[in-house]
């Protein structure tokens, strides 16, 4: 029989086995289908990916873009997302990152997708990236009556050489054209970089129907049915009539409820 020394040791070599796993897994994010990977490395300018807010899996999908791209010694990797500008710290400290975000009210009330479980996870995994050196992230979001030039400005500003900016935003304001279903008249972001000689490449995650949690009538989670755009490919072109270069099909999606839940009176 072995003796308890053995036993021991064979124990404590199993938790470090796993604990080296757990830690290989978290930093390997999952690998990119080779024409999503290809745009990537091709991207030299701003690439716009844009989501459907309050899912589980759009965050999941960016992220794997920006491990990817992080891996890219030729540039530097800046990540932009869709939050006002000083308000969040990822100085690679989660402990201040959690704390940045419990004290605002926007994530305390507003709800609305862009404060939920699956995007308070990215930041945290984005601060990891941080901390290692690997990307910078910056927030380019406005608050002025002129939201999409705003926000069109502030990206413009974070480019620069041998970098290759990441954005992710709501699926309407990464859109090329203007314009909008509910109102052909309304401008959006990445239209405005068209119209300013941007470099910019535009990526609509393209969902499978399921369930989000958005703001309609309700800030509640909401079920959507499949987009009635036929596709073949994971990566395909997308029509004018889209506002987009390209869609990435990521499939079914489940809603992420607010990070932090509202109280109950």
């Amino acid at each position: 029989m072995p003796s308890l020394l053995h036993v021991l040791s064979l124990f404590i070599s199993l938790i470090v086995l796993i604990s080296t796993a757990k830690a290989q897994s978290q930093d390997d994010c999952s690998p990119l289908p080779n024409d999503v990977a290809e745009l990537v490395d091709t991207n030299d300018g701003i690439l716009l990916v844009g989501e459907l807010h309050g899912t589980t899996e759009s965050p999941g999908r960016f992220l794997d873009l920006i491990c990817h791209a992080s891996k890219k010694s030729s540039s530097k990797t800046i990540v932009a997302i869709e939050y006002l500008p000083g308000q969040i710290q990822l100085t690679g400290d989660n402990q201040q990152l959690k704390q940045s975000v419990e004290q605002l009210d926007s994530w305390q009330q507003q709800h609305d997708g862009k404060t939920s479980e699956a995007m308070f996870f990215l930041l945290t995994l984005l601060n990891q990236l941080v901390a290692e050196h690997r990307i910078e992230v910056a927030f380019f979001d406005a608050s002025t009556n002129d939201r999409e030039l705003a926000m069109a400005q502030n990206l413009m500003a974070l480019k620069r050489p041998n970098t290759q900016v990441i954005a992710l935003t709501g699926n309407r304001h990464n859109k090329i054209q203007h314009g909008n279903d509910w109102d052909p008249d309304s401008k959006n972001m990445g239209a405005y970089m068209r119209e300013y000689g941007a470099n910019v490449t535009s990526l609509n995650l393209l969902h499978g129907g399921g369930s989000a949690w958005v703001c309609m009538e309700q800030c509640k989670s909401h079920n959507f049915p499949p987009p009635k755009i036929p596709h073949t490919k994971i990566l395909f072109e997308a029509s004018a009539a889209n506002g987009y270069q390209y869609h990435w099909a990521i499939g079914p999606i489940s809603a992420s409820k607010p990070y932090i839940a509202t109280p109950q009176l």
